[in-house]
């Protein structure tokens, strides 16, 4: 199943023609995906817990020069629950706009995801592609 978020908001922090901070805030009763039926359950405690928890969040505190591209960590808060995250990304920053690029995969169990064991793959791959203006 693919799905995804509509509802986001963020800010970066451009030194330049270099990106040195990143913030990303979802609205997780936005989540939607090809399945109405997923989509309810996704939005439910078992996952997301969208009534007890409106808000995802994403703040880099670091963002570092990489073999290909970068490496952003930063703090990923979901279900109220926050861990520190570092993955492979591409950013291009020129001219006002800054457009990120990345995939990469993280454990649900980690925000308290457990539904499912052994039944559902506890690593969930993420892509990013986001640009601003």
């Amino acid at each position: 199943h693919e799905g995804g978020f509509k509802k986001l908001t963020g800010a970066a922090v451009v030194d330049g023609d270099t990106v040195t901070k990143i913030e990303v805030v979802i609205e997780t009763d936005s989540l939607y995906s090809d399945d109405p039926k997923l989509t309810a359950h996704l939005k439910a405690p078992d996952f997301f817990g969208v009534k007890d928890n409106p808000k995802a969040k994403f703040a880099s505190t670091k963002i570092e020069k990489a073999d290909t591209g970068v490496t952003i960590t930063g703090d990923l808060t979901i279900n109220g629950k926050t861990k520190s995250i570092s993955f492979p990304a591409t950013i291009v920053a020129k001219e006002g706009s800054v457009k990120i690029t990345s995939a990469f995969s993280i454990d649900k169990r980690d925000y308290g995801m457990t539904y499912g064991g052994g039944k559902i793959d506890d690593k969930v791959a993420l892509t990013v592609a986001v640009e601003t203006k």
